[in-house]
């Protein structure tokens, strides 16, 4: 699966292609159709302040250095773990295209023990990069645990993943 999309330096949408519709449909996104997407600003479609400071990050380093920047990320599905490679470079004097390759897939386990917020806060945080929750002070696989639903979720890059280069 490899998509694409770029944007302007106002991070306006122009371009969406590759697979991006079939990996939309597939996963219950037929809103997020590239058509229903062209012209419209993409930090809006993402979750938490971090994960919008991160992708803005590397799409303002490739439009700013001219540097091709290349990382891995995950982005699961609720029974499948997937693995990206994220390649920014400037495409032209205004705009930046990011490519999505996907890497691997893997069927997620059974679901584990529920984590209960039992007189705890209700808050966890989820690393956008590689996907881990922190829970009492320790990052771990989300695959080890299931949240009970009445968390709020803080979509966030943790410390070993902001340490990437």
């Amino acid at each position: 699966m490899y998509s694409f999309y770029s944007v302007d330096k106002d991070f306006t949408l122009i371009d969406i292609g590759g697979d991006w519709d079939q990996f939309a449909i597939e996963n219950n996104g037929a809103t997020c159709l590239a058509a229903n997407l062209i012209g419209s600003e993409l930090l809006q479609f993402i979750s938490g302040d971090t994960t919008k400071m991160w992708i803005n990050a590397i799409i303002q380093r490739a439009r700013y250095t001219g540097d091709t920047i290349v990382t891995r990320y995950r982005c699961d599905g609720p029974d499948t773990k997937r693995v990206f490679r994220l390649t920014a470079r400037l495409n032209s004097a205004d705009l930046v295209r990011v490519e999505h390759q996907l890497l691997s897939t893997e069927k997620k386990p059974a679901p584990p023990p529920v984590i209960t917020k039992a007189g705890k806060s209700n808050r966890v945080q989820h690393c956008c990069d590689c996907s881990q929750v922190e829970i009492d002070g320790q990052w771990q696989d989300i695959e080890d645990r299931e949240l009970d639903t009445s968390y709020f979720v803080i979509h966030t890059v943790c410390e070993s993943c902001r340490k990437k280069p």
